[in-house]
């Protein structure tokens, strides 16, 4: 299995086991598209992009980007309600938390060991009221990149 992946893995696990007091913060935590939600929030963390750049003659580093995409159920599109904003608030700062410390902790590689040494940043937070097939939603999109080296003298990562 390739590192990204790794990577993308190890962050559903990470994700999934937020708590919001002594319950789970969301329904389903997943990395697909192409299922309906159980339930919100649900949360799915999607491939960005990844770029590749030459570190050194025998080094590239490598970053892997995701979005990490949050669902809340609306009423409607033209009313959002303060206590859907100020639960949004809370799962905001939930995971970009989360990330911080996971990143502090060096959690995914205790997630999976092959990942090693890498950093990750949550970058930015955006909020959207969208139209989905399943009625108004408020959208969270967090970017979150993971940055490792590569060695290419060896094969090692």
């Amino acid at each position: 299995m390739g590192k990204s992946r790794s990577i993308k893995d190890a962050l559903v696990q990470v994700l999934s086991e937020i708590q919001n007091g002594d319950e789970p913060a969301f329904v389903e935590v997943t990395d697909s598209t192409s299922k309906d939600f159980e339930g919100y929030p649900s949360v799915r963390v999607l491939p960005n992009y990844i770029e590749n750049n030459k570190g050194s003659m025998s080094e590239n580093d490598r970053d892997v980007w995701f979005q990490v995409v949050v669902h809340l159920k609306l009423e409607d599109v033209t009313k959002v309600q303060s206590e859907t904003i100020d639960q949004m608030y809370d799962l905001t700062d939930l995971i970009m938390d989360t990330l911080d410390e996971a990143d502090f902790n060096n959690t995914l590689e205790k997630k999976d060991s092959t990942i090693g040494t890498y950093i990750m940043d949550a970058d930015r937070a955006d909020w959207d009221v969208v139209e989905s097939k399943g009625g108004a939603l408020l959208m969270l999109v967090i970017g979150v990149q993971v940055s490792y080296s590569k060695d290419l003298d060896n094969g090692v990562n």
